[in-house]
Order: structure tokens, then C-alpha cells, then sequence
């Protein structure tokens, strides 16, 4: 993810199981619908997990994974914003 994204009210940005995605640091992803139908939704589960993992990282340094494993539903709404270092 180059950039910051947004998802319009109306709209839905989802992100499915086992993706991984990786993201500027400091970039962030912001919902700005009203309700849970609307934003960004991550529909993962434990035994898929979806990563967001930034971009700027060494993958042989000790700290390869930087970002967040996501294991169950995720909604980003309402002005809410996801922001990955």
C-alpha cells in the first residue's frame, strides 16, 4: 500500500483471509461510513490470518515482522483509522 487510503461512506474495502499486505510506514487506512457495513472490513479468521506488515523492513534482521496479524473480523468505520508504523 503505497499512500494513505480512504473508504467512502457507502462503501467497502474488504481484505480476505491469508492476504498480506504491505504497507508504507506511517500510512493508514481510514473508514469514514457509518456503520459496521462500511470502512475497511478484514475478514480473517485464527486458522487464516490476514498481515499488515510494513514495507520498510529487513526480512533477515530479528525484526522481520513488523505490523499486525489479524485473527478474527476487523472493521475499520465512523472516521476510525488503522495505521501501520
Amino acid at each position: 500500500m503505497v499512500g494513505d487510503v480512504t473508504t467512502p461512506a457507502g462503501e467497502t474495502l474488504t481484505v480476505y483471509p491469508s492476504a498480506s499486505v504491505l504497507v508504507e510506514p506511517g500510512r493508514k487506512v481510514t473508514g469514514l461510513g457509518a456503520s459496521d457495513a462500511e470502512g475497511l472490513h478484514v475478514s480473517t479468521t485464527a486458522d487464516e490470518p490476514t498481515y499488515f506488515l510494513s514495507q520498510n523492513v529487513d526480512p533477515a534482521s530479528d525484526d522481520a515482522v513488523r505490523g499486525m496479524v489479524i485473527k478474527g473480523d476487523l472493521w475499520v468505520y465512523n472516521g476510525g483509522e488503522l495505521v501501520i508504523h
